[in-house]
Order: structure tokens, then sequence, then C-alpha cells
């Protein structure tokens, strides 16, 4: 990714975060997926200079040890003791980061638990958590959050993708690659069902460079045109839908000549590729 659309795609988030947050009354859930911790820390640190401007105060929680992690959360998010209150009067916004271990099995059960424990709470944080709640989650665990919190992800504020500055993604597995593009479809579709445009065209297109990088790898294989082809249609319908024509003609055309590809030595029609 260039330096120019890095820097496009993280304002894009700060801007639309910072207007939702300056018309946010209450509680309200954000979830932020991302991989790089750089920019991550670089969203998080616009959000504290944002609130300390309005007289509040951040609260970051980061649980180092995956055992602990739900009760380390809930106590942040619930907080009894006198010192912790403050927050709550305020009403300043939570991080709560849970990043740590990607792909280790403790801290991906942690996570898990710490979703579905957040989510049996939902009635409490709605009336007892008057402040934004930030989640911040690996990118992988997207596809995972309607499972383990599907009342709180029906009434997420926001799904922020935070753009990465780590050129890596070549040195992962095409398997793990397209985990990565399922994933970012996901976000996607989500966003896109609720009209928010910008942020579904985002997804889209992150999961369509990881895409052509496995045609890349694999050559054109049935598998990784199918799922080109599927990807250039999901951007080329958000394109048209934002009344980027000529864009969205562009795409579907591309898309068109991969499954005619797909038509020439095999007899099978092109279909959304299935999970795995």
């Amino acid at each position: 990714m260039s330096e120019a659309e890095f820097h496009r795609q993280f304002e894009t988030v700060w801007s639309e975060l910072k207007l939702l947050l300056e018309w946010q009354q209450g509680f309200a859930f954000f979830l932020v997926f991302g991989d790089d911790s750089r920019v991550s820390a670089r969203l998080r640190q616009r959000l504290d200079d944002y609130v300390r401007s309005r007289t509040g105060l951040l609260q970051w929680l980061r649980p180092d040890r995956a055992e602990r992690a739900v009760e380390d959360v809930l106590a942040g998010v619930f907080p009894s003791s006198a010192e912790s209150k403050p927050f709550l009067d305020y009403g300043a916004p939570i991080w709560i980061e849970l990043t740590a271990g990607p792909g280790t099995t403790a801290w991906d059960v942690a996570r898990r638990k710490t979703l579905s424990a957040l989510n049996q709470r939902r009635s409490a944080l709605e009336i007892t958590c008057p402040r934004a709640l930030f989640l911040q989650l690996p990118l992988a665990m997207a596809p995972e959050v309607v499972t383990w919190a599907p009342d709180l992800w029906s009434i997420r504020e926001y799904i922020a993708l935070l753009p990465s500055q780590v050129p890596d993604n070549t040195m992962l597995a095409p398997a793990e690659l397209r985990r990565l593009s399922i994933s970012l479809d996901d976000i996607g579709a989500a966003e896109f069902e609720q009209g928010r445009l910008l942020p579904a065209s985002t997804a889209y297109r992150e999961s369509l460079e990881l895409r052509r990088q496995l045609r890349t790898a694999l050559g054109d294989t049935p598998q990784a045109l199918r799922d080109l082809s599927v990807s250039l249609d999901k951007v080329g319908n958000v394109a048209r839908d934002s009344g980027r024509q000529a864009e969205a003609l562009a795409a579907h055309r591309e898309s068109l000549e991969l499954k005619g590809k797909l038509q020439e030595p095999f007899d099978e029609t092109p279909s959304e590729p299935e999970r795995q």
C-alpha cells in the first residue's frame, strides 16, 4: 500500500470515528480490527488527544495474561473502586486491546470468552456504562464476533478497519491470505448492509488486493479465479451504489473475463467460494 493510500484510509477512519463521537450519547460499541500495532497505537493516541481536549481521559485496558482476560476486562468496564469511578463520571471512552498472542490457542479462547462475557452483559453495558467502548481485535477474529457476541454485533456503532504499513502479506501462506480475505469480506458485507459504502469499499478493496496476491502465488487455479471474480463483483457493486459508474463497469468487466477463463477448461459456473 502506498503512503498516500495509507494516509487516506487512516484519516477516513479517524474522521468518521470523530464525527460519531461528537454525536455519541450513552453507551456505544466500536469494533477495531487491525494487525499493525503501530497503526492501532496511532489511532488510540488520536482518540486520547481528542478526549483530553474535552476534559476527559481515555481508559486503555490491555490484559497481559490470557487466563485473566475476562476478569480484567469486566473489572475495567464495570469499575467498583473509588479510583476507577471518575472514568464513568466523565463518560470517557474505554479502549480494550485484545490482540496479544494472535493465533495462539490460549489467547484465541480468551478473546472468545471475553466477547461472550460482554455480550451476556449487553443490558448492563447500556445502563451502567454511558460511554464509548472500543474493542480491538486481530483481523482474523472478524467472522467470529457475530458468533460470540451477536447482541453487541447488532448494536455496533462502527467497524474501524485499520490499514497496515507492514508489507508482509506476500510472506503469508496462501491459506492464511485467503482466510484474511474472507474476514475482510465479512466486514465489508456488514458495512454494506448498514449502507456504509465507504468502509465497505475499503474492506472489499483490501480483500481484492489479497486475492490478486493469491492469483500471483497460485496461478490461474479455479479457486483463485473464482475468488478474484467474486471480489471484483463486490467492489463493483459498492462502486455502482456510490455513483462511480466507470469504476463499477471496469470491475464487473474484469470479473466477467475471469468467469470466461473458468468456463474454458471447466464446465462449471463460478460461485461464492466455500469457507475453509
